[in-house]
């Protein structure tokens, strides 16, 4: 099972480095266009969230990371930040549609507490293995 893992300094410009890894990655796994943009999509939105609730000052850090699965790719983004995310969505208009897209477009998606931070994670399955 491969892992890749980078690591992003903890703020908004990280959110296109990001984007661009993981679409990249995504497509050397062998993901079609959509399956790429999927991951790409998904991975904007849960390193826009980490960026917001990492532990605040200079050096703080997002790891985001994608992990080989028989039928797709699991995507974790490690934050330092005490923040949860929302699990209760919000009407339009409202903010915070991020978590919404995850849940409709990932195959399953979660959240893993540890000292100091939290990890969101989802996975996308990918077509014909």
């Amino acid at each position: 099972m491969a892992v890749r893992e980078l690591r992003l300094s903890a703020d908004l410009s990280s959110v296109r480095e990001a984007r661009r890894w993981g679409r990249d990655t995504a497509l050397n796994r062998g993901a079609v266009e959509l399956e790429a943009g999927v991951v790409e999509l998904l991975i904007s939105e849960v390193v826009s969230n980490a960026v917001t609730h990492a532990s605040a000052g200079a050096g703080a850090v997002v790891v985001l990371r994608v992990i080989d699965e028989p039928c797709g790719l699991r995507v974790e983004v490690d934050d330092g930040g005490g923040g949860e995310p929302r699990r209760v969505f919000r009407p339009i208009g409202e903010g915070g549609l991020g978590l919404r897209l995850v849940a409709d477009l990932a195959s399953g998606w979660g959240v893993r507490r540890w000292h100091g931070g939290k990890t969101v994670w989802f996975r996308v399955d990918l077509g014909a293995q």
